[in-house]
């Protein structure tokens, strides 16, 4: 089997392409996705390459769940009635699960089931548009005779969030999650040289929340959004801000104006030393008859005013 499909992703122009292959989807592996980007001349790959890894580990979003609370009061290594796991393997089972679509900033979700049961990521009562990524991940067991209740807060963030209160063994209903958002697991890539041209084998792993292709695709978006913000600012530097800058730097002394011989030795017995007195002396037609020096020679100067 060939390491790149013909699928063609996107057809930006007819020289640059990018094309797709997708392996494993399983919770412990999620979805992989690899890619050829190019052609780029020069060394555009690599600039663009590392740019767009920064982009897809760091600045793509993800949905997780940050908070959970518990019918009693509980901590982490506790454990609760009728329910095979600890409360820490409880949270990290919770933690592991991953989920398509994103929510506002706090967002609350339920689970409750009698026993005997096998709780899993289905059980979950999840606000629209949210769904689990896995379905068949496991929770929790229950025995016979016991039901399960829980109340979790999910919430959609960039990079790593931070438990809001500080741990500790002390008994209280509600447990913070510290919790990875980023849906990118890993993301490799490697300049390959081809006619002297150079392309970008890009290899995108995901937690199975989203597809490789649409992060890449999102991770693409935010870079032109910033280059789009960045643009429009440059404009702004007129020629009066230009001219103002200018107007503050350290006179040039005349010595350094290239000047023909005959003007540099009228300029020196007229005392002007450098461009600033150029710009205010008032009798260059004057000085021009006197040093038999062409007044095409002295515009530059006497027509800045």
């Amino acid at each position: 089997m060939s390491l790149y499909s013909a699928k063609n992703l996107t057809s930006v122009s007819k020289k640059f392409t990018i094309h797709q292959k997708q392996e494993s989807l399983t919770p412990k592996q999620g979805i992989y996705g690899c890619f050829r980007i190019g052609p780029f001349k020069g060394t555009k790959s690599l600039t663009f390459a590392n740019l767009l890894r920064r982009t897809l580990l760091h600045e793509i979003p993800g949905t997780g769940i940050v908070q959970v609370i518990f019918q009693t009061p509980t901590h982490e290594f506790s454990t609760l009635p009728g329910v095979q796991e600890s409360v820490i393997d409880i949270l990290l089972n919770l933690k592991q699960l991953t989920f398509q679509g994103y929510c506002g900033n706090y967002t609350r979700g339920t689970i409750s089931k009698k026993g005997p049961a096998i709780i899993t990521a289905r059980d979950l009562n999840l606000p629209y548009p949210i769904i689990a990524s896995f379905p068949d991940q496991i929770i929790a067991h229950i025995n016979t005779g016991f039901e399960f209740k829980m109340d979790f807060i999910l919430k959609t963030d960039k990079g790593s969030s931070l438990p809001m209160l500080k741990k500790s063994v002390t008994s209280s209903s509600s447990l913070f999650l510290q919790n990875d958002f980023s849906p990118i697991k890993k993301v490799n890539y490697t300049i390959c040289e081809e006619r002297l041209k150079e392309w970008i084998e890009l290899e995108i792993w995901t937690d199975g929340s989203i597809q490789p292709y649409l992060a890449l695709q999102t991770g693409v978006q935010n870079i032109l959004r910033e280059f789009e913000e960045l643009y429009p600012k440059t404009l702004e530097l007129s020629t009066e801000t230009f001219h103002s800058n200018q107007q503050n730097l350290q006179p040039h002394r005349i010595e350094n104006l290239f000047l023909p011989i005959d003007m540099y030795k009228g300029l020196k017995c007229k005392q002007l030393k450098n461009d600033k007195n150029l710009e205010n002396f008032q009798n260059w037609e004057l000085f021009s008859k006197e040093y038999d020096v062409s007044l095409d020679l002295l515009k530059p100067f006497f027509l800045k005013k």
